[in-house]
């Protein structure tokens, strides 16, 4: 009810600047008035609807950033969004549905190619698709008329180009004159960005800002700001399981996820440093095998400097949130969906590095799982492996096969693989050692 009250008096407003005042006369003194307060109800309006918007949807999916800018590479924005809307009305939504599959790609599309035949080779604008493509929309008996419209367009396009050249994109609040208030109430300005949809993986998908995204790919910008106007729901879904799975199980975090939407959510890393893990690994290069991976933070890290990843997870939970994040930040770490202990069982495995970080407790359970994991060990060819051990107290069943006596492990590895020596390399937060192992040189 009160937002029908809301709407219909401030259609009842508008009708009556309409009606009664003729807005175009600059002299009109009670003119200006209106339609300053005109301007001011309706940004007031959009505040309150979409603050009570994001309120709705934080109680179920965390918190989403209001008038947030992001920046993103204006190479990964390659699609146009499926779903054509209104981005006053449709701001800060989240919908579901098969509108973020991709099927118009940008690049190829002929205002882009009009775009890039001008400033890239250098054609007149006659010259281009774009021109012959708006040309033929229009009817040969006002054809004087379309040839100027089309006229006047390039010339905007012209201006607009050579002014982002020299000046860059620059957020559209940074070139608002309003300021304090009036600045934070400024909703035109906020949407007059370069806006985007968030899909089902994250893909980012084109909505509004054609004309500017088309000269930053001509100039090859590395980054743009831009607004996000509509997450699906298969996104937020991802999120919210992310948030929920590190609100329970966060130690300590970091900032890892490179996608715009993630970056607020802090990831997991438990509490071994990577510094340590880093410094301490002879290859610079290579395999690795993480062993029970999670989210995949050490295969995220260790890609990056150049590690071809293997993440080992079989919780159904982490495997979804892990394979999502794969998708995501467009990694090529490889994931094996079962238990080590049954990888490629009965064939040699052969890796540079292996990382079995607070997950040997797991194959002390019974006689059975602790006999394959020394199976498994004497099968693998490596040459380090990283290694760390709960404290027993840490452990959430009571009873192991095997007395938990880190000197007994740590012999027991050495006698059943490929590496002869160990030492500490480092400790945890919580004072628990780190240890190599390794072969003889």
């Amino acid at each position: 009810m009160k937002k029908k009250f809301l709407n219909s008096l401030f259609s009842n407003f508008r009708l009556i600047i309409k009606k009664k005042i003729n807005l175009k006369e600059k002299q009109s003194t009670i003119g200006k008035i209106l339609v300053s307060g005109y301007y001011i109800l309706s940004n007031l309006k959009f505040l309150i609807e979409k603050k009570y918007l994001m309120l709705k949807f934080r109680l179920v999916y965390g918190k989403l950033y209001f008038k947030k800018l992001y920046w993103v590479n204006p190479e990964d924005l390659q699609y146009f969004s499926e779903i054509r809307v209104d981005k006053w009305k449709n701001y800060n939504w989240i919908l579901n549905g098969d509108w973020d599959l991709p099927k118009t790609s940008f690049e190829n599309s002929v205002f882009y190619q009009g775009f890039k035949e001008r400033f890239k080779e250098g054609k007149n604008w006659e010259l281009t698709k774009y021109y012959k493509f708006e040309m033929s929309k229009g009817n040969a008996k006002d054809l004087d008329k379309i040839k100027k419209r089309i006229v006047e367009k390039f010339e905007k396009f012209e201006k607009l180009y050579y002014e982002i050249k020299k000046n860059g994109i620059k957020p559209k609040n940074k070139l608002s004159i309003s300021k304090g208030w009036f600045a934070r109430t400024d909703i035109k300005t906020t949407l007059d960005n370069i806006s985007i949809d968030i899909g089902r993986d994250g893909q980012y998908l084109i909505c509004h800002g054609k004309n500017r995204l088309s000269i930053a790919k001509m100039l090859n910008f590395p980054e743009i700001p831009v607004i996000i106007i509509i997450r699906h729901k298969k996104w937020m879904d991802f999120r919210r399981k992310l948030i929920k799975i590190f609100k329970i199980h966060q130690r300590d975090s970091t900032k890892i996820f490179s996608h715009v939407d993630l970056q607020n959510i802090s990831f997991k890393k438990g509490d071994i440093p990577f510094e340590i893990l880093k410094e301490n690994i002879h290859n610079s290069n290579g395999t690795l095998l993480n062993i029970g991976a999670r989210t995949g933070f050490f295969c995220l890290k260790f890609e990056q400097e150049g590690f071809d990843c293997y993440a080992v997870e079989e919780n159904p939970e982490y495997l979804y949130l892990l394979k999502k994040i794969k998708k995501v930040e467009k990694k090529k770490f490889k994931i094996i969906p079962e238990s080590i202990l049954e990888y490629n069982k009965n064939q040699e495995l052969k890796f540079d590095i292996v990382l079995l970080l607070n997950r040997f407790h797991h194959y002390l359970r019974s006689e059975e799982s602790y006999m394959k994991f020394f199976d498994f060990l004497r099968r693998i060819n490596m040459k380090e492996l990283l290694f760390c051990l709960p404290h027993k107290k840490e452990i959430q069943y009571p009873k192991t096969f095997q007395d938990f006596d880190s000197n007994h492990i740590i012999k027991m590895i050495i006698e059943n693989s490929c590496l002869s020596e160990s030492i500490v390399i480092g400790k945890t937060k919580k004072g628990r050692a780190i240890y190599k192992f390794f072969g003889k040189t």
